[in-house]
């Protein structure tokens, strides 16, 4: 039921330069209005609020402007939840080809309608490339083996390239397919890697030559960081690498 002043509102977002409707929500009234310490601002804080708002949405009130118009208010919080999905409906969603606004849910405040984000599913694998589950997320192999999810996103990625890293005694990877690449095969794999290095004076003149950078680590004991930065201008002063020689891809 409508009424002049109520717990909970509608509102929706105009975009200044086509006079469009482009975001529809619902909030919570923070404080009676006729509180002199409160505002209209403070009243309606979620319908003038532009933090926790997609990138979608900032894009536009980024290039565009936008103004705020509370479209009408209840107690009946179920009711508000009906008219946001109304409102959706008749506005469209520019996700879904059917308008103008960037919500990403149809309304009444849940996930109804959103499109999922796209999940790889992870395959679980023994030490020696034997097939044992298909996993439908990383996030469900971080919460089955108690693992924190970036370093079950690290170990994938290493994976992917044939390093056959291991987490709790199993090898993940992305693909069914068992992919294992020794050690040589690995390091061909960079392409920076497979890059011949020259090692020169700081006047010019020629001391050495690699066929690859890590050729070039191995032989120099040293770090390939280090040797990059110095490729990339730093100006390096170690036990190895000195100063005043330069290192170049060739």
């Amino acid at each position: 039921m409508i009424v002049a002043e109520g717990k909970y509102y509608l509102y929706r977002h105009i975009r200044l330069d086509k006079n469009e409707v482009f975001n529809v929500g619902i909030g919570t009234k923070i404080s009676p209005y006729k509180n002199r310490f409160s505002s209209y601002r403070d009243e309606f804080k979620r319908a003038f609020d532009r933090t926790n708002r997609s990138k979608y949405w900032e894009n536009i009130v980024k290039k565009a402007g936008y103004e705020v118009e509370v479209l009408l208010q209840s107690d009946d919080y179920e009711f508000i939840k009906q008219k946001e999905i109304e409102f959706v409906a008749l506005y469209g969603r520019k996700n879904l080809g059917l308008g103008t606004l960037c919500n990403l849910t149809d309304g009444g405040d849940g996930t109804l309608g959103a499109i999922p984000k796209n999940k790889k599913k992870v395959y679980q694998f023994t030490k020696t490339g034997e097939f044992i589950k298909e996993w439908e997320s990383i996030t469900e192999v971080s919460k089955v083996f108690d693992i924190h999810r970036a370093l079950v996103t690290r170990t994938l990625k290493y994976n992917q390239r044939g390093r056959c890293r291991t987490i709790t005694g199993f090898i993940f990877q992305y693909t069914k397919e068992f992919i294992s690449k020794n050690k040589d095969e690995y390091k061909n794999s960079y392409s920076h890697r497979n890059k011949k290095v020259a090692l020169y004076h700081e006047n010019g003149s020629f001391i050495k030559q690699w066929n690859s950078l890590n050729d070039c680590v191995e032989d120099l004991g040293t770090f390939a960081a280090t040797v990059r930065k110095n490729i990339n201008g730093s100006l390096i002063d170690g036990s190895v690498v000195k100063k005043f020689h330069r290192f170049k891809y060739i």
